[in-house]
């Protein structure tokens, strides 16, 4: 269903723009029809989103490879080591910047030949 482009009207009526111009008010099937649909939307894009796990709940196993949101002049995501109680990267302990989150390392693909 094509719903043209919705618009917010000075009476507080939503509607939508057809080709032609003219506009036209949603009827309430159209408008539950629309939330349904974002709702589908936004439970498939919640699905998708990486759990991050907070530094303040737990950390890493020691000695291991994780994937990690930093922040430092702008936020980034990085791969680190744990080393018992510091994050190493390039075999020294960082300062530069901090972890907020991590999660592990996803499995490796494998490929059929």
């Amino acid at each position: 269903m094509d719903y043209g482009l919705i618009e917010y009207m000075e009476d507080g009526v939503l509607g939508r723009i057809m080709p032609n111009g003219e506009w036209v008010a949603y009827t309430i099937e159209e408008l539950s029809e629309l939330v349904l649909v974002a709702r589908a939307e936004c439970t498939e894009l919640s699905d998708r989103v990486i759990d991050w796990i907070s530094v303040d709940d737990r950390m890493p196993v020691d000695c291991s490879y994780v994937v990690c949101r930093c922040v430092g002049i702008h936020p980034f995501v990085d791969v680190l080591f744990w080393n018992d109680d510091c994050w190493v990267r390039d075999g020294s302990e960082i300062t530069d910047f901090q972890v907020t989150h991590w999660q592990p390392l996803p499995d490796l693909l494998t490929f059929k030949s």
